[in-house]
């Protein structure tokens, strides 16, 4: 089952990443290049059991969820150090850090997801969390 989500949201990224660039030709040994890269992303995945991932996106749903309750409290300051906290936890978390891995074994072969390729891993972020 995870498998078919990870091939489903591996190609759902592709296709919409694609939209955004000129159309490419692929010969036969990129496409094979490709899909070689795209079965190893699959075996350093099937590291990481859904129960993990299923736990890491509630804790970034948690997470979340009080920082856009700080902003509608009109708690600017508060919402953005309590994000840059939040990052640093992600930061350190070790099924992100497997995840991360895994996606950068197809660095170069697909552009990055639009909002992944933008959160920032130290520092202040370019706009403030609440706009």
């Amino acid at each position: 089952m995870r498998v078919i989500n990870f091939g489903v949201m591996f190609l759902a990224a592709f296709c919409v990443s694609a939209q955004n660039y000129p159309p490419m030709s692929m010969d036969p040994q990129q496409m094979q290049a490709m899909m070689q890269k795209a079965q190893q992303v699959q075996e350093c995945m099937s590291k990481i059991s859904e129960e993990e991932m299923r736990a890491v996106q509630e804790k970034m749903q948690q997470m979340q969820n009080e920082v856009d309750a700080l902003c509608q409290a009109g708690k600017r300051d508060e919402a953005m150090e309590k994000a840059m906290d939040m990052a640093k936890q992600i930061n350190q978390d070790p099924t992100l850090k497997q995840m991360k891995k895994c996606g950068e074994i197809m660095k170069g072969v697909i552009p990055p997801l639009p909002g992944i390729a933008n959160l920032p891993e130290e520092g202040k972020p370019k706009r403030h969390i609440c706009d």
